[in-house]
């Protein structure tokens, strides 16, 4: 999995910003300004996001409280200012029928822009502060399947899934999967799916019946239209195209979501050591592993999913060690955090772990792949519990059939993807669990 960055904040700070400049021209009682502030201003302004821009992504999260404080202080500013020194007071009938026009273009379209103004002012705080809250913590890794709610510990999920994509035997066809492996799910629960042996990933949008096939299905081959059992794939917001694992080819593939038909080749020469790419680093830093295959803390044995979390620790789960693994920053060894008692179907033990995801509370999710379950290991523990599933391996809306991926959305549902039964079903979460 590769996680993609967001700045945070910018949005916020920027009307939170220009609303308190807005107050200062208003408060100093002209009704223009000189050249010399206007290009005071613009110079400043320019520095200004040139200081933000040279911070790190991860010191930016102070940004939205900033804007907050900006919109909040200069409009009691603008207040108080009106209500305590203005010389004159005029009545209501005058402040709302009463202009004055002194730009020289027609009164009608000075109101237009009147009122554009307003609008941006009154909504553009509360749009900047939104975007900048849907990827809260985007800056320090965003945990990319773990949506950016917070989960309650002690969350529950309805047993018996409903089925919102595939679930119509294996086969070729849009409404049909061929043993599918990873997925996401996006803001607007819509849901992309790595049909691995069909070669094509698709896209199946809230409530509908068909998936649309939007990278591949083009046979398996190597070329830039073309994927190879591809295994996993997420959404690069910023550049809006879909970031693919390719697997039998060997490389990470980045596919326009605008209707392009061909992917262009991003990392290459994959081997089993999870590395750190950076954009537009093709050899990439050894994160974990690399010392052989086994069981050492230092070593994986057939790494299967990864997870990034918001302090750029690694999750990495071993089909050939029946764990999970941890390796934070810098770390030359992991942690075991789920499994490592063997292959087994108690609470301390997994079967061939495959898809991982990690919560803002460090709760680890993990597919129990030959278990047909979904465990959950809090924080430290040293057992997990089922939370969907373990009902034996079978078609029923509360039993699965070797899960490989999950993902949540942003409302705490739970998505998994079957490879056994060709198909996704969704879990809600109980909404008295959910904050």
């Amino acid at each position: 999995m590769l996680a993609v960055l967001t700045r945070e904040g910018d949005a916020a700070f920027s009307s939170g910003f220009a609303t308190i400049i807005n107050a200062m021209v208003v408060l100093q009682g002209n009704n223009s300004l000189s050249i010399g502030a206007e290009v005071g201003i613009g110079i400043g302004v320019t520095f200004v996001w040139a200081a933000l821009n040279a911070l790190r992504i991860d010191q930016q999260g102070w940004l939205n409280n900033l804007a907050a404080v900006f919109q909040i202080g200069s409009t009691i500013s603008i207040v108080i200012v009106l209500l305590v020194v203005a010389p004159t007071r005029a009545t209501a009938h005058e402040v709302f029928t009463s202009t004055y026009n002194s730009t020289g273009f027609p009164f009608a379209y000075v109101c237009l822009i009147g009122i554009l103004s307003t609008l941006f002012s009154f909504s553009g705080y509360e749009a900047g502060a939104h975007l900048s809250e849907e990827t809260r913590h985007a800056g320090r890794a965003v945990p990319l399947r773990a949506s950016m709610v917070h989960i309650s510990p002690n969350a529950r999920w309805s047993t018996n899934g409903i089925t919102i994509a595939g679930g119509n035997g294996q086969g070729s066809e849009t409404n049909q999967f061929n043993h599918p492996w990873g997925l996401y799910v996006d803001d607007n629960q819509t849901v992309y799916v790595a049909d691995t042996y069909n070669h094509r990933i698709l896209e199946w949008k809230s409530g509908a019946t068909n998936g649309t096939v939007i990278a591949g299905g083009n046979e398996q081959e190597n070329e830039a239209h073309q994927l190879n059992y591809p295994q996993d794939v997420i959404i690069d917001k910023e550049s809006d195209s879909l970031i693919i694992s390719d697997h039998s080819n060997k490389r990470v593939v980045r596919w326009l979501r605008r209707n392009d038909t061909r992917g262009e080749t991003i990392i290459s020469n994959i081997s089993c050591i999870v590395r750190r790419y950076k954009i537009g680093n093709t050899r990439g830093t050894v994160v974990a592993g690399g010392n052989g295959q086994g069981c050492r803390l230092d070593q994986l044995s057939h790494p299967f999913y990864v997870f990034v979390d918001q302090d750029h620790s690694l999750y990495v789960s071993e089909y050939g060690n029946h764990r999970v693994m941890k390796w934070e920053k810098g770390a030359k060894q992991g942690i075991v955090v789920a499994g490592g008692q063997g292959e087994g179907n108690s609470l301390t033990q997994l079967a061939y772990p495959k898809g991982v995801v990690v919560d803002q509370l460090g709760t680890v999710y993990v597919a129990d792949d030959v278990n047909h379950r979904i465990m959950r290991w809090p924080k430290g523990a040293t057992q997990g519990s089922v939370i969907i599933g373990g009902n034996g391996e079978g078609a029923q809306s509360n039993q699965l059939n070797e899960p490989v991926g999950l993902s949540f959305d942003r409302y705490g549902n739970l998505y998994v993807v079957e490879n056994g039964n060709h198909r996704v079903q969704k879990f809600n979460i109980e909404q008295t669990q959910f904050r």
